[in-house]
């Protein structure tokens, strides 16, 4: 990523030299800018330089391909920041854009498509989601084929959508089919590590967390070998994962310092307002209410639930869930009648 930011900022200076002051060469260099920036971690600069792009589709001769590009990339980091409203928001403007210009079945939608479900399933519309997965593996199929990178991504996003409607063998058969959807793929650690990672999410649900704990290990060794930071928010949402796998196989100890120090890491990294320290506060609550101390789950449900208002709508599914939590940790209180009310 280092190189490639100094292979970008060579090409913005190339394109200044040559065409100084041309809005649309420098439409172009904020786009490899921004996504140079992106890799290195650097979110709040790459997404300055792609709102940068964004707002230069009202100058004429905009260049299309820079513009959908941008639409895209942003709209796929704010949902890997676990900011699925703005993602759909930017994807809205990206409709608007090719209305007229591309074609609804055309393969060119496709990977839009693939952003408006990653936000659908983080805001609890998994249903909608499944849905717009199967068209875009329908039109990836008709025009494309059924073996290429794209189709593993679109299997994948399909598996992850069916996961979280616990239709846990479904899922399972489409991140199989993803794995086997591309020979090039395979050969990829930085995109066959999430894939395995959501192997061993689905395995997790369906309760087979011996094997969950190994192909969170396989998944997060790969992505060792090409994350270009050892702190990277995706390696961090993989640990986090195996963490919660730790706690369901009895390891409590030592799921719990692995939270803690995920959770330390994420307030001076992504600060107290971002979705991973609610994610991780809310793991707390769960492994607490898993190894029968209430207490501890109170204290961290509350952290989790204070931190999580802000940033996904009342009827989101997770307050269903924190709700449960809170009978369970009233139960184990002997508080039976509130935990009722609350189950």
């Amino acid at each position: 990523p280092q190189v490639a930011l100094a292979h970008a900022e060579r090409a913005a200076r190339l394109r200044e030299l040559h065409a100084p002051g041309d809005p649309l060469q420098r439409l172009r260099s904020a786009d490899q800018l921004a996504y140079a920036h992106y890799r290195l971690g650097d979110f709040e600069r790459a997404e300055v330089l792609w709102r940068e792009v964004l707002a230069g589709a009202t100058l004429a001769d905009a260049p299309f391909d820079v513009l959908t590009n941008a639409h895209q990339a942003l709209a796929g980091m704010y949902n890997n920041l676990s900011r699925p409203q703005e993602a759909l928001a930017v994807l809205e403007a990206a409709d608007v854009l090719m209305r007229g210009r591309v074609d609804p079945q055309s393969p060119e939608r496709v990977n839009f498509m693939r952003g408006r479900r990653g936000a659908l399933v983080q805001l609890g519309r998994a249903d909608e989601a499944e849905a717009l997965a199967r068209l875009a593996i329908d039109i990836q199929s008709r025009t494309v084929g059924e073996r290429n990178a794209r189709m593993a991504f679109l299997l994948n996003a399909l598996g992850l959508a069916l996961n979280e409607q616990a239709r846990f063998r479904e899922a399972q058969q489409a991140f199989e089919q993803s794995l086997a959807a591309s020979d090039s793929l395979a050969e990829v650690p930085a995109e066959r590590g999430p894939l395995i990672l959501n192997l061993a999410a689905v395995a997790e649900s369906a309760g087979d967390y011996a094997r969950a704990l190994q192909q969170f290990d396989a998944g997060i060794a790969l992505l060792e070998t090409s994350e270009p930071q050892m702190d990277s928010l995706r390696l961090r949402q993989a640990r986090r994962s195996r963490a919660r796998t730790l706690g369901l196989l009895g390891r409590g100890e030592e799921a719990l310092e692995t939270l803690t120090s995920l959770e330390q890491q994420a307030l001076a990294l992504d600060g107290e307002e971002a979705f991973e320290p609610a994610m991780l506060a809310w793991q707390r609550a769960v492994l607490a209410r898993h190894r029968g101390r209430p207490e501890d789950g109170f204290a961290a449900l509350e952290v989790a639930e204070a931190r999580m208002r802000p940033l996904l709508p009342a009827d989101h599914a997770i307050y269903a869930y924190m709700a449960r939590v809170r009978g369970h940790l009233l139960a184990l209180q002997g508080d039976l009648a509130a935990a009722a009310e609350s189950l």
